[in-house]
């Protein structure tokens, strides 16, 4: 080889071992990048975590309030309900039982009427007796 491809081989050595370490530095601080926008992704994430965990032993020891609130006003529901229910239950046994004291009611003006009968046929006779 010539001097002079000699010197042309070692520009473009130059050039192309140039080229290869700006792209190395480039491709270094994208990668660097890349690490630091997941490590601040992670630590929020963890941050997010340690708040979350935070209302999750809060609700576990001391309970939501909002659910307790529902809870009771559910609570006063099933009570106003099982009033009603057992008043419900009572007008109907009530309704049952009705029949059967209306035939004693019935049975027992039957006897009054016959012995309201018999009283003005007794009273007739007597009158008539006079």
């Amino acid at each position: 080889m010539n001097e002079e491809t000699k010197q042309k081989a070692g520009l473009v050595y130059n050039v192309v071992e140039s080229v290869i370490l700006a792209m190395s530095v480039g491709l270094m601080v994208w990668l660097s990048n890349v690490v630091i926008n997941h490590g601040n992704t992670l630590a929020s994430q963890g941050t997010q975590i340690g708040v979350n965990t935070g209302r999750l032993d809060k609700l576990e020891t001391g309970g939501s309030p909002r659910l307790s609130a529902h809870e009771a006003m559910d609570d006063r529901r099933i009570e106003g309900i099982d009033k009603r229910l057992e008043k419900l239950e009572s007008a109907v046994i009530a309704l049952q039982s009705a029949p059967g004291e209306l035939k004693a009611i019935s049975a027992r003006l039957d006897a009054l009427q016959t012995g309201q009968y018999r009283i003005e046929r007794l009273f007739e006779e007597h009158t008539k007796a006079k």
